[in-house]
């Protein structure tokens, strides 16, 4: 039995959108690992879109039970 699913990163799930860049398979290069390197270490709007990204999945995960509230998304997804 196989899941469809948007995404496989946790966060990105989570999220419900492309928080971090999924760099499986065929998208797994060399070349895409170090384009996405230099986005995050020198793109400071790409950054900080990803950093609040994380903010929205910290929220939404809340600080008492998270966990729990991760396994619930995921459950729902």
């Amino acid at each position: 039995m196989f899941l469809k699913v948007k995404y496989i990163s946790l966060v990105n799930l989570i999220a419900d959108r492309e928080v971090v860049r999924e760099l499986v398979a065929d998208t797994m290069t060399v070349k895409q690992i170090r384009t996405e390197l230099e986005l995050l270490l020198y793109d400071k709007v790409y950054r900080e879109n990803m950093l609040r990204g994380y903010d929205a999945v910290a929220e939404r995960l809340g600080s008492v039970g998270a966990p729990e509230n991760a396994a619930e998304i995921m459950i729902n997804c």
